[in-house]
C-alpha cells in the first residue's frame, strides 16, 4: 500500500474524531453525579470556593467577598479550549464527563441571574509590580501564569447572609451542545450511561458519547497505513 503525503496529513487530521468547535463554547469537566444533577433539575450549582486547593485563588475571591459585603463566595468554573485536552480529563473527570455549554447563552443566563462573569486573566509575579493596578470588578479573575493552560472562564456571585445556602444558576438544555464521556470507560460501560443520561426528560436528543482521546480508529487506521506500506521491506 502506498502512503502518499496527502493520505498521512487526512489521518492525522481526525487523530482525535472531534473537530475543533466553531461556535464559543465552555467546557465543564466533572464527576457523572454533577453531569446529571445538571440535566435533571436544569440548573447549575455553584460551588463554594473555601475548599479550592489554589490558596492564592481563594485569597483575590476572599477580598473581592469582603468588597461585596458578602457573607459567602461561589463559583463555577470550566475551559475555553476548542478541543478537548488530556490533562484536564485527568485532574478534573478521570472518572465522569465533560459537558459543552453554548458559552453565549451561559453568559446570557448568567447576566438575567445578575451573576459577574469573565475569563480568567493570568499573570507572573514578575510582572506585578509593572503593570497598572487593575479595577476591583476583575479581582475574582486573575490566576497566577502557571495555571494558564486551563484557558479558563468563570461564573461568581455570592450571598448576603450567613443561611449556608446555595447559589444556582437556572440553565436550558438547548444550551448544551454535546456531552463526552470520559476515555477511560470501556464501551459497555459508556453505552450504558449514555441510556441512562439520555432517559432523563429532554435529553434524548443531546450528542453523546465516549470521548475517543486515548482510543481513536482514524488513529489506528494512520499507524496501520504506515505499517502496511513498509510491511514487503526489511528492516
Amino acid at each position: 500500500m502506498s502512503l502518499t503525503k496527502k493520505s498521512v496529513e487526512q489521518l492525522v487530521g481526525f487523530e482525535n474524531e472531534e473537530p475543533a468547535e466553531k461556535e464559543v463554547v465552555l467546557r465543564r469537566y466533572t464527576r457523572f453525579c454533577n453531569i446529571r444533577e445538571i440535566l435533571e433539575n436544569r440548573q447549575i450549582e455553584l460551588r463554594n470556593t473555601d475548599s479550592w486547593d489554589d490558596k492564592n485563588d481563594k485569597y483575590l475571591l476572599d477580598l473581592y467577598r469582603r468588597h461585596r459585603a458578602w457573607k459567602s463566595i461561589f463559583a463555577i468554573c470550566g475551559t475555553r479550549t476548542k478541543k478537548e485536552h488530556y490533562h484536564h480529563w485527568k485532574t478534573y473527570a478521570e472518572d465522569g464527563a465533560c459537558i459543552v455549554f453554548d458559552r453565549k447563552k451561559l453568559i446570557q443566563g448568567a447576566k438575567e441571574a445578575n451573576f459577574k462573569y469573565g475569563t480568567v486573566r493570568y499573570k507572573m509575579l514578575k510582572d506585578l509590580n509593572n503593570d497598572p493596578l487593575p479595577g476591583i470588578k476583575l479581582l475574582p479573575f486573575f490566576k497566577r501564569a502557571a495555571f494558564s493552560d486551563e484557558r479558563e472562564f468563570r461564573i461568581v456571585t455570592g450571598l448576603t447572609d450567613e443561611s449556608g445556602g446555595t447559589a444556582i444558576l437556572p440553565i436550558k438544555l438547548s444550551w448544551i451542545r454535546k456531552i463526552r464521556l470520559n476515555p477511560w470507560l470501556d464501551m459497555d460501560e459508556s453505552k450504558c450511561r449514555i441510556r441512562d443520561l439520555k432517559q432523563i426528560s429532554g435529553c434524548q436528543k443531546i450528542d453523546m458519547k465516549r470521548s475517543t482521546l486515548l482510543q481513536s480508529r482514524r488513529w489506528e487506521q494512520f499507524g496501520d497505513s504506515i505499517y502496511q506500506a513498509h510491511s514487503d521491506h526489511t528492516l
